[in-house]
C-alpha cells in the first residue's frame, strides 16, 4: 500500500498535550503509511511551532506546522484541509492521544470500504492524563 493518508490536527495553546499525542502518531504500528501530519497552528502564544518544530525531528514522516493568525477551529482545518497532500484525511485533536494500532485500523476501514466519499466516526475515550 502506497502512503497516501494526511493527519491533519489544528490547535491553539496546547503545546504539551499536542507534544503527547505526536509521540503517539510516531510511534503507531503503521506510521511508515503516513504520508504527512499537518498541524495548523491557530494563533498560539506558548511556543507551539517550535516545539513542533523539534518533534520533527525524529518522525518517520514529515511533519508540517501552518502558523495563522487566531480564526477558530473550523477556519484551521478547513487550512489543513485545503493544505493536505493525501488522498485520506484523518482528523485527530491536539488533546487526542491515539494508540498504537489507530492509524492502522482507519486504513483498514478504508480498505474493506474504499469509497473516497466514505467517512469513518468513531467512540472517543478520553486519556485519563487529559
Amino acid at each position: 500500500m502506497e502512503c497516501r493518508l494526511s493527519v491533519l490536527i489544528a490547535t491553539c495553546n496546547r503545546r504539551e498535550v499536542l507534544l503527547k499525542a505526536l509521540e503517539a502518531y510516531k510511534k503507531q504500528t503503521a506510521a511508515n503509511e503516513i504520508l504527512e501530519l499537518l498541524v495548523v497552528d491557530d494563533g498560539s502564544k506558548d511556543g507551539t511551532p517550535a516545539a513542533i518544530a523539534q518533534a520533527a525531528l525524529d518522525s518517520p514522516f514529515p511533519i508540517r506546522c501552518l502558523c495563522q493568525e487566531h480564526a477558530g477551529l473550523a477556519a484551521a482545518r478547513n487550512r489543513a484541509i485545503k493544505e493536505a497532500r493525501g488522498e485520506l484525511l484523518l482528523f485527530g485533536d491536539d488533546d487526542v492521544i491515539p494508540g498504537p494500532a489507530y492509524v492502522a485500523e482507519h486504513l483498514a476501514w478504508h480498505e474493506r470500504y474504499p469509497a473516497l466519499t466514505d467517512s469513518i466516526l468513531s467512540k472517543l475515550i478520553w486519556s485519563p492524563e487529559v
